[in-house]
């Protein structure tokens, strides 16, 4: 892939995908590919990847409710959810690559994204912590390459095609962020796992940035989550912006910050993690939330209801001349 300087627009008639993983250490990373571009476009009916073909033909015999799109979500061929972007962590020189992810603009010029999609993992080394694995902000990434997708169809072909452009940023994680894990990869404990980036040019005007929800999420409702993804059943990702319905189950914590949603036996995408969890009203999707669907047991988000002063804060900050 060459080299693409900050904002410049690409048009590919295959989509580019890029795969980022933490160390091996980092949980939810088993299977991942390192950087590539990988020609596989699929659309309704038609798979070129072998790897997706194969899985398709594996979950033929499954029960309805577990197919193609119930398991990783219906691509965004319409472009329903522009403001959802791919988020790739700068490494260090000769340090493992982070995890690839999602995020989602909430001004031209800034995204929001997990904060353990940016920060790397280490044993936790206070008392009694055990085996416990720790991720905080005293060891993220300090910049970042973010992407933008455009679909469009092919004209005369079954297939779509891709605009894409490329942002560099400044990353910051919440202060308070921290995030513990135990040895069966179950999250111990989660606090702030929220972190922006702060691109050096504007996205494309066409690029509408997502409003924060007004109201908190509430058990039952249903909610629209988007992402790039990754999914387990195949060890990769193919390329495409997916959103799904999903149910919100419970909170898991007194803070109210930590959501559970969806169902654990659907837990094949992990491509989300990082993206929106989106209100659908009649003035647009709203932001309830930051997936992090990829870690843990079950399917999570962090809710930004608890962190909405934070957020406006870095919005006028980026919005300041």
């Amino acid at each position: 892939m060459h080299a693409m300087g900050s904002g410049d627009v690409h048009r590919f008639r295959t989509l580019t995908v890029l795969v980022t993983c933490l160390a091996a250490a980092s949980p939810g990373c088993s299977g991942c590919l390192t950087r590539q571009e990988k020609e596989s476009t699929p659309v309704a009916g038609e798979v070129a990847d072998g790897g997706v073909a194969e899985f398709l033909a594996r979950q033929a015999s499954l029960p309805p409710e577990l197919q193609w799109n119930l398991l990783i979500g219906e691509a965004d061929d319409a472009n329903r959810y522009p403001s959802t972007v791919a988020v790739f962590a700068h490494a260090p020189s000769e340090q493992p690559r982070y995890r690839g992810c999602s995020g989602v603009l909430l001004s031209p010029e800034l995204v929001l994204t997990a904060a353990h999609c940016l920060c790397r993992p280490h044993m936790d080394s206070g008392a009694g912590s055990g085996e416990n694995l720790r991720i905080d902000a005293s060891a993220c990434a300090t910049t970042a390459t973010v992407l933008t997708y455009t679909y469009e169809p092919l004209p005369g072909a079954q297939g779509m095609e891709s605009w894409s452009a490329e942002y560099e940023g400044a990353v910051q994680p919440h202060p308070g962020f921290a995030l513990l894990m135990n040895a069966q990869g179950a999250v111990v404990a989660s606090h702030a796992d929220l972190a922006v980036i702060r691109l050096d040019a504007h996205v494309q005007s066409n690029i509408p940035p997502v409003q924060l929800a007004a109201e908190e999420a509430h058990p039952g409702e249903l909610m629209t989550v988007v992402g790039y993804g990754y999914i387990e059943a195949i060890g990769g990702m193919d390329g495409k912006r997916r959103f799904s319905r999903e149910r919100v189950k419970k909170f898991l914590d007194p803070g109210g910050e930590r959501v559970e949603f969806g169902s654990p036996d659907l837990h094949a995408y992990k491509g989300d993690t990082g993206g929106p969890c989106l209100r659908e009203t009649e003035h647009g999707p709203e932001l309830l939330g930051i997936s992090s669907r990829g870690l843990g047991k079950e399917p999570t988000f962090t809710s930004i209801s608890p962190y909405r002063d934070w957020l406006n804060e870095q919005t006028r900050l980026r919005s300041t001349p």
